[in-house]
């Protein structure tokens, strides 16, 4: 009789637990879910997550709340949300920048890969390498030609250092073997500004920015950095296709929660945000931004991040580019 008792108290124990909040996905969520954007409001990042938060609030019933923490290069987002309860009322909108911290920061407060679960990618955004028309080139190759007879002669301008505007024309450089010397800007303004005036020659940068500008014929775009060319811009090819293959770039915005998440939480967060994504008139939104809709596996993310980590690594360090948080 104690046996059976003791096994019925356990089995009582047992199902209280399967039914809980945080082991069981069927209640979830069960209270209002936070969601950690680690950058400021009106940043590519944030309009991502609005554009998502609004569908899951419907969807789950619950309001997704939107929590804009910039700052540091999006380490003070991050780090509030590697610390969070890991129960699926916190989740994140990261990118790319989460994966290359560790090779431009001495001390990082959190690591990309172990404390954090990957729930998905949620939107990728191909960079545009475009140039000053007064550039004698009208192709990558012919870039190229210009960067290697003339060393140093071609700048290129990005928001600054370490972001992934460097990062992609870094990247350039080492594939195709050239000099082009980097000037970094505080602001979006500046940089169009002074490429448009021919104060620099090149930039790798979004789409939204420079698109007005390459339709009126004051920038001449020459390739698209992913893998794969842009519905925005079909003509142009990738920067593979025109001089440097294997070459390719690109910012992603990724949804992540804390490491310990229930494995069925993940899974019901990455149903939800895929279905989401697969919606027509969201991805004709994030198109019009500029981004492409992904909505992958929580494995398959995981694979992204550290497959780029491994990337930039050695572009980072080849360009000496060091960061203080």
């Amino acid at each position: 009789m104690r046996l059976a008792s003791a096994a019925t108290v356990l089995g009582l124990a047992a199902a209280s637990l399967a039914w809980s909040p945080v082991f069981s996905a069927e209640r979830y969520p069960s209270k209002p879910v936070r969601f950690i954007v680690t950058f400021a409001p009106g940043s590519g990042a944030d309009i991502v997550a609005r554009l998502l938060g609004q569908r899951l609030s419907e969807s789950f019933g619950q309001q997704v709340i939107i929590d804009n923490r910039a700052g540091a290069g999006g380490n003070i987002g991050t780090e509030l949300l590697a610390k969070a309860e890991p129960d699926g009322h916190t989740i994140g909108m990261c990118a790319t920048a989460l994966v290359l911290g560790p090779s431009l920061y001495r001390d990082l407060p959190y690591d990309p890969i172990r404390d954090f679960a990957p729930v998905t990618l949620a939107v990728s955004l191909p960079f545009l390498l475009v140039v000053h028309p007064g550039i004698p080139a009208n192709d990558v190759k012919g870039l190229i030609r210009i960067a290697a007879e003339q060393p140093g002669s071609l700048r290129y301008a990005s928001i600054g250092a370490g972001t992934m505007q460097q990062i992609a024309a870094e990247l350039f450089k080492t594939m195709a073997g050239v000099d082009i010397l980097h000037v970094p800007y505080k602001a979006t303004g500046q940089y169009i500004g002074d490429l448009l005036g021919g104060r620099v020659s090149m930039m790798f940068t979004g789409m939204p920015p420079v698109l007005p500008h390459v339709n009126a014929g004051k920038l001449r775009a020459l390739a698209v950095t992913t893998g794969h060319r842009s519905a925005a811009l079909p003509g142009v090819p990738t920067v593979a296709e025109a001089g440097v293959p294997g070459y390719e770039a690109s910012v992603w915005f990724g949804i992540l929660a804390p490491a310990k998440t229930p494995p069925d939480v993940v899974r019901r967060l990455n149903a939800e945000v895929v279905r989401v994504l697969s919606n027509a008139d969201i991805r004709t939104q994030l198109a019009n931004q500029g981004a492409e809709a992904v909505g992958n596996s929580p494995a398959q993310f995981a694979q992204v991040m550290r497959q780029d980590m491994k990337k930039y690594v050695d572009v980072i360090h080849a360009a000496k580019i060091a960061l203080e948080q």
